[in-house]
């Protein structure tokens, strides 16, 4: 399952959680995979935000967990151990090249999208819902009966 969730202004604005159609032969393709999603949805957020009138100047910053996607997606050089990547995971090079988005690193355990992807214990989950601009409800769901979620 790959995710990626886009924040602004302290809630999440666009995300996306899909199951991969095929499996990819390391974490790191499937990772190098995710980070070109997401660097194709910045692209779009970034025009989309510039016809409303509010141009985004600069890259928008994604966040990858993976040391190797992150420097397979930042390196300009090919090698032969890029030699299996997928031409369409090679675009997020170019995107870096044209400052569309720039790549750092987050470490796992702060990775928000991981609520979209996997079982989380409890307070994990609940300080990444934080982090997406969430709140609980200060109603419950069941007919107005409060309690906690």
């Amino acid at each position: 399952t790959m995710a990626y969730i886009f924040l602004q202004g302290g809630a999440a604005t666009s995300w996306a959680s899909k199951q991969t159609k095929a499996p990819s032969l390391s974490s790191r393709g499937s990772e190098l995979n995710t980070l070109t999603k997401g660097a194709r949805e910045a692209k779009l957020l970034k025009k989309l935000k510039s016809k409303l009138g509010h141009p985004h100047d600069g890259p928008i910053t994604i966040f990858g967990d993976n040391t190797g996607a992150n420097s397979a997606a930042l390196n300009t050089k090919n090698s032969a151990r890029q030699k299996h990547m997928e031409i369409k995971d090679l675009w997020i090079r170019q995107a870096v090249r044209e400052k569309i988005v720039s790549i750092e690193y987050i470490a796992t355990q702060d990775q928000v999208a991981d609520a979209l992807t996997k079982p989380l214990p409890r307070p994990a989950f609940e300080r990444h819902r934080k982090s997406l601009g969430i709140v609980n409800p200060p109603v419950g769901l069941r007919g107005g009966i409060e309690q906690e979620l």
